[in-house]
Order: structure tokens, then C-alpha cells, then sequence
């Protein structure tokens, strides 16, 4: 799957506007599939940019998100 930085800005975007960042939450984005979302989850979590996790089993792939790493966007 490759990677698609403007569905990278809209989960970060999605996650900065949660009111209750000790939640895990599946981001839904308009027009895309739940599956490549997911994938991109998995990425920011692996690059230190949001507390992820994953939840799928075994062949079922869904990661979910809660807060952002401020401290990796230099803020």
C-alpha cells in the first residue's frame, strides 16, 4: 500500500480535534477504506507521532489511535 501524506494529515487532524484523548478510536475518513486508514494508524504509530494499537486478529487488520506525541511534532 503506499503511503498518502493528505490521509496522514487528516487522521493527526482527527486526533488533535478528540475531546477526550484517553479513549481509543477508530478514525473514519470520508471516501476511504477502513483497512488503508488503518495502515496509515500503524504508521504514525511506529514513527512516534500518535499512541497506537493494533486490534486486528489474524487476518483482520485494524489499528486504532488515541492522542498525539507532541513531543515527535516539535511543537
Amino acid at each position: 500500500m503506499k503511503r498518502d501524506m493528505d490521509l496522514i494529515r487528516e487522521i493527526l487532524i482527527k486526533l488533535e480535534e478528540d475531546e477526550n484523548p484517553n479513549d481509543w478510536i477508530s478514525i473514519e475518513i470520508e471516501n476511504k477504506d477502513p483497512v488503508e486508514v488503518s495502515y496509515h494508524v500503524k504508521l504514525l504509530s511506529e514513527a512516534g507521532m500518535l499512541e497506537g494499537k493494533d486490534l486486528g486478529i489474524d487476518q483482520y487488520f485494524c489499528w486504532k489511535a488515541r492522542s498525539l506525541n507532541i513531543k515527535a511534532m516539535n511543537y
